[in-house]
């Protein structure tokens, strides 16, 4: 794979991005997938490969858990796939719960994705500190393992993971998954990719504030754009979930692994530059900076 990677060059291949991950119906790609390739490599070596296009499946797979959760395969032949991770893998059982702690009944619904039964590779224990194992993966719904992500099952029963239960913002009252504002504005055709944070707000408790990334080529005004994706985020969403701040940025603090390190996100639209951490492990630490003046600039003009 060393080899192919020298021919990757640096364009993405065009392709429909999900909450959950991405999805594309074609036939295999002639080199296995392996750890530590990202997807826009595969992405790019399919896209230069002629008569070949590419099927990423996404799946469900916390590390906690030992094996994939819930994914699109194993099914029966022929299955139809969508984007998400689907169906429930052998002795999974899957459970949306709701503030109550109560399930979650029929299709349509969203709520905190738990899972009602152990299996044999979930993880027991932490070593040395069992009581974090318990606090964070089954104290907050007794009786079921916690992933932690929040998740809806659709009108055909098929599981699509909303995103971190941790991402939310509270904004007047109203609990926001960034996922959510996250999906609407990467709908727009001048989009590449989002990040969305909170920040404090005196009036509503938080703010929401985005991250944009354009694609190369977007001739189209920055401020058009930006009255664009606010004005798709209250069709797609509401009123309460637009944006209070759009930054449109070349750049977002991820690591090598591709995170997005959001917690620099958050201390950057706070106004926290002092206090942001360790920045060594970001594939572009110079992108911080950038972020910061940008930010700097944007709320000198407000």
């Amino acid at each position: 794979m060393d080899g192919k990677k020298k021919l990757l060059g640096n364009t993405w291949f065009s392709g429909k991005k999900c909450t959950s991950g991405w999805s594309f119906q074609a036939r295999e790609v002639p080199f296995p997938v392996i750890w530590g390739v990202s997807k826009q490599e595969i992405f790019l070596y399919a896209a230069r490969q002629p008569m070949v296009a590419l099927r990423l499946d996404s799946n469900s797979r916390p590390p906690e858990t030992g094996a994939i959760c819930i994914s699109p395969r194993p099914s029966a032949p022929n299955a139809e796939i969508r984007h998400g991770p689907m169906r429930p893998f052998f002795g999974i059982n899957p459970q949306l719960l709701n503030e109550d702690k109560q399930e979650i009944q029929g299709n349509n619904v969203s709520g905190a994705l738990c899972i009602k039964q152990p299996w044999p590779g979930l993880a027991r224990t932490i070593y040395g500190n069992h009581e974090r194992f318990v606090a964070t993966y089954l104290k907050d719904f007794p009786g079921y393992y916690s992933t932690g992500d929040g998740a809806h099952r659709d009108v055909d029963g098929y599981y699509h993971i909303t995103g971190r239960m941790d991402d939310v913002i509270n904004v007047t009252g109203h609990r926001l998954g960034t996922a959510e504002v996250e999906d609407a504005m990467d709908e727009h055709e001048a989009v590449a990719e989002t990040a969305v944070v909170g920040f404090p707000h005196d009036i509503k408790g938080e703010g929401v504030y985005a991250y944009v990334i354009l694609k190369d080529g977007i001739t189209e005004p920055e401020d058009q754009i930006i009255e664009e994706l606010k004005a798709m985020t209250k069709k797609k969403i509401a009123g309460y979930a637009v944006p209070e701040v759009v930054l449109i940025t070349p750049g977002l603090p991820k690591t090598r692994s591709g995170k997005i390190m959001r917690r620099i996100l958050r201390k950057i639209c706070a106004g926290e530059k002092e206090s942001l951490g360790d920045t060594s492990t970001l594939a572009d630490p110079s992108i911080v900076d950038t972020l910061i003046e940008k930010h700097e600039q944007l709320t000198s003009k407000q």
